[in-house]
């Protein structure tokens, strides 16, 4: 099922899936490159992605709080 919800997700992802939170595309380009792709960083615990350069406690917050892998289980 995992895999599954691994293609949904991809399928609807936008060019920039951080764009609604104000992230510009050096930013996005570093979460993906550390997380692997957009849905890894969703899943991606909020004390690793403090780790990422220029991520801090805002933005790493959003990102867990949108919960967005939800809407399509």
């Amino acid at each position: 099922q995992s895999t599954n919800l691994m293609h949904v997700t991809r399928a609807y992802i936008p060019i920039n899936p951080f764009s609604y939170l104000g992230v510009g595309s050096i930013t996005t380009n570093k979460l993906i490159a550390y997380c692997g792709d957009p849905v890894a960083v969703y899943n991606e615990k909020i004390a690793n992605l403090k780790k990422i350069p220029t991520i801090g406690n805002v933005l790493a917050n959003e990102i867990q709080n949108l919960n967005v892998l939800s809407r399509f289980e």
